[in-house]
């Protein structure tokens, strides 16, 4: 009977264990004008600069470009860059254009959320 409660009870940290789902890292960036309109294919791009200490360019994290949608949204999916189990946040440019209008921000992206960005292209 006392190992009966101990295999009852390892089967349930496995259990417990392997249920773990990652949750997808993602940036959403909804690109509008300084009046709040929304803007339909304003590209958009997301990128991390090489650190000072960077010694080539291949060592540049992200760089993504994404069209905005009918909604005036661009969305992210950085699932390639977070490893399941790694924990931190990455700080990422984000730079729109539509027509002769631009904008740029800063973003820090924490891992396993949505990571919403208002853009104003003036």
């Amino acid at each position: 009977m006392k190992y009966s409660g101990y295999a009852l009870l390892l089967m349930s940290i496995l259990v417990c264990s392997s249920c773990y789902k990652e949750s997808t890292t993602m940036v959403t960036v909804k690109a509008q004008s300084i009046t709040g309109e929304l803007i339909e294919g304003a590209q958009v791009r997301l990128f991390a600069e090489p650190s000072e200490n960077a010694t080539s360019e291949t060592e540049i994290l992200a760089d993504y470009t994404k069209v905005t949608n009918s909604s005036g949204i661009a969305y992210f999916n950085l699932m390639n860059i977070y490893e399941p189990g790694q924990s931190g946040v990455g700080i990422f440019k984000v730079r729109g254009q539509f027509q002769n209008l631009m904008g740029e921000e800063i973003i820090e992206v924490i891992q396993e959320k949505n990571n919403y960005l208002s853009l104003v292209l003036q």
